[in-house]
């Protein structure tokens, strides 16, 4: 079979719009609190990225045209 030519442009994933790219940071925590986290229904991902959210709320948001804490699901409480 021969191999079929197709645009290069549409190939891969396309890239991120600005402010979508995520930068990994490295931090330490108590255990307990890793603990916590890897309890939780959600990736840890979304436990600290709503919990930063909630704190830095609106101010954060308007700053980097990201959504508002009352966007953010709260991940305290599991869901129904």
């Amino acid at each position: 079979m021969g191999r079929r030519v197709t645009d290069k442009s549409k190939r891969g994933r396309q890239p991120l719009q600005p402010g979508e790219r995520r930068i990994g940071v490295h931090v330490r925590l108590p255990e307990w609190l890793v603990q916590w986290m890897a309890d939780q229904p959600e990736t840890t991902t979304q436990v600290v990225e709503a919990a930063v959210l909630r704190s830095y709320s609106d101010a954060l948001a308007a700053q980097y045209n990201q959504p508002t804490a009352d966007a953010v699901p709260d991940v305290s409480t599991p869901a129904a």
